[in-house]
């Protein structure tokens, strides 16, 4: 399986989506007792957490489409379920399906919550007490930016005792090979080859892209054994060093249109699809069809699962070079007017268009600029891509300012922000979110709400006297407060425990629970959760008795939920 993380895509989990829906994708294709054989392992490795597992990808979300669903779990809980069920989906897989290697391409530019899967991997894999056939193999550029993202990738993983192979340039016997091949198999000699490599530094694109150039300026010419090579004339072609320059200057050959449409594609993203692209363009199928065969037949794009995509992320930059600055906003902005036509609910397409949205004419869309952002980061918080959801609704906030936006949907960020900032680890951000949206928010249910998400989050740092204040607060209320001396805790608990058996044995008033009567009800059970699991660190036992009397007594009410299944 193979994925790769794209420069300014940032779609939540990106690669290791990709990796898994291209698999699906190739499987339909492959033959039935194959596919079958797959399919069936995927969903074993899976088991009875399918319903989590799922949600890493839209092929994954459809071949576990019947599988049962599993109930939440309270605050960072949830999301570290996720991340643990999806690394042990992944090495259960070679136990149905054979040995895995998952490949995933220039992680410089990989999103949090990859990162935070592969975390979970590499712990996991520590942990096993048999080898495990799973490989992770990850490439990164080696530019000093990019070192940086390297180092710390490795700090993340170093529980699996990661292998780092820095690759030096190619050696004379492997470009000898790399240019016979890009030559139909006839060689150069030694002197001549030694030319080329001083110019392309051993790299492999490089040195491909400078045979291109050679042949076409006609340097390189075939007789019936070999190529000759023009060395004399060497030097004073004006070849960049620059491998984007060398690009720039081999597509200035090509038709404008077709430069115009691979131009377009570039903005898009590493991999297009055919009817955004052509969408986009405003222009005929022909002339992008033609665009695509010359990009084709030049080795500068190729087909892909989804579409088309560039055969290497300098051909893209090169292209998005050539853009003039001025003119690379308006295209952008035709982007995301074309995929706001497109009306796509597919979960790239939603990244995208907040993603052009902002990078078009912002200031002349603000509103869509809002709501698209808004949109993608309640996603990508839904998903548990907390970083990705976190800049999102930040932005969404900040073009908030110039709109009149109703009060609930603005606290509501505010919520959000502070959800994304405790699962991010930043308690005070998140305590400061939650405390701007309980200063605008009048409904008690809705204070309560915030109260209880603020307890989340000063449990989160290790603040569990805070913690149970906020949440003593969110109780009163609910109207379902606890007792502030000893002796009422005693007559509480003591009439919880009467109520209780009464309505157990009697079952009177099960699951009548209902309307906005249920949803106080269920926020009372998610509190007594998570005031039952501060009882326990703090050790107040008291406490602890208190909180399951209570939802005995609430869960009568609340009859067979989420809510309850989670506590018991």
């Amino acid at each position: 399986m193979s994925g790769k993380a794209k420069q300014g895509e940032t779609i939540p989990f990106g690669p290791v989506r990709e990796a898994i829906d291209n698999l699906l994708s190739r499987l339909q294709r492959a033959p039935e007792t194959e596919r079958n054989r797959v399919l069936n392992g995927l969903k074993e490795a899976a088991g009875d957490l399918a319903s989590i597992v799922r949600r890493l990808s839209p092929g994954l979300h459809k071949l576990f489409a019947n599988a049962k669903e599993i109930p939440p779990l309270e605050g960072n809980a949830e999301q570290e379920r996720f991340y643990l069920k999806v690394a042990e989906f992944f090495l259960a897989l070679p136990n149905y399906v054979g040995p895995i290697i998952l490949l995933i391409d220039d992680i410089q530019w990989l999103d949090e919550g990859s990162l935070e899967i592969f975390r979970q991997i590499s712990k996991q894999m520590s942990r096993q007490m048999v080898h495990v056939p799973f490989l992770l193999v990850t490439t990164s550029r080696n530019d000093p930016k990019s070192k940086e993202v390297m180092a710390h990738f490795l700090a993340v993983v170093k529980d699996a005792k990661p292998t780092e192979i820095t690759l030096q340039a190619l050696q004379m016997d492997a470009i000898a090979d790399l240019v016979a091949a890009h030559l139909g198999g006839k060689r150069l000699e030694t002197s001549s080859l030694e030319s080329i490599a001083a110019k392309a530094s051993g790299n492999p694109f490089a040195i491909g892209e400078y045979i291109r150039a050679l042949v076409d300026r006609g340097m390189l010419k075939p007789t019936e054994d070999k190529w000759v090579f023009d060395s004399k004339n060497f030097h004073e072609l004006a070849l960049p060093d620059d491998v984007i320059q060398l690009l720039i200057n081999r597509m200035a050959t090509l038709a404008h249109d077709t430069i115009e449409t691979l131009s377009m594609a570039a903005v898009i993203g590493f991999e297009f699809e055919v009817e955004l692209l052509t969408s986009a363009l405003g222009g005929g199928q022909e002339v992008v069809n033609r665009a695509l065969g010359e990009g084709l037949s030049s080795t500068l794009i190729e087909k892909t699962e989804r579409g088309y995509g560039f055969v290497h992320d300098r051909v893209s930059e090169a292209l998005i070079q050539g853009i003039a600055a001025n003119d690379l906003p308006g295209i952008h902005q035709r982007i995301a007017e074309t995929l706001d036509k497109m009306d796509s609910s597919a979960p790239h397409h939603l990244y995208a268009l907040a993603r052009h949205c902002f990078q078009g004419y912002p200031e002349k869309n603000i509103k869509r600029v809002y709501l698209t952002s808004l949109a993608a980061g309640t996603h990508a918080l839904e998903n548990f891509s907390n970083e990705e959801a976190l800049e999102l609704l930040k932005r969404a906030l900040q073009f908030s300012k110039s709109l009149e936006v109703d009060t609930g949907e603005w606290c509501r960020i505010h919520e959000y922000i502070g959800l994304a900032c405790t699962r991010t680890g930043r308690p005070q951000e998140a305590v400061e979110s939650f405390n701007t949206a309980l200063a605008k928010i009048t409904s008690s249910f809705d204070q309560a709400r915030l109260y209880y998400l603020l307890g989340l989050a000063r449990a989160s740092e290790g603040r569990h006297d805070l913690a149970k204040n906020e949440l003593f607060k969110a109780l009163e209320l609910l109207k379902h407060p606890f007792p502030k001396t000893m002796v009422g805790s005693v007559f509480s608990l003591l009439g919880h425990w009467i109520a209780a058996e009464f309505r157990i044995r009697t079952r009177l008033g099960y699951g009548s629970a209902q309307g906005d009567e249920r949803r106080r009800r269920q926020l009372i059970s998610k509190i007594n959760s998570t005031m039952n699991l501060l009882a326990y660190l703090l050790g107040d036992e008291l406490l602890m008795v208190q909180c399951i009397l209570r939802e005995l007594n609430n869960v009568q009410l609340l009859g067979t939920c989420i809510e309850v299944q989670v506590f018991f």
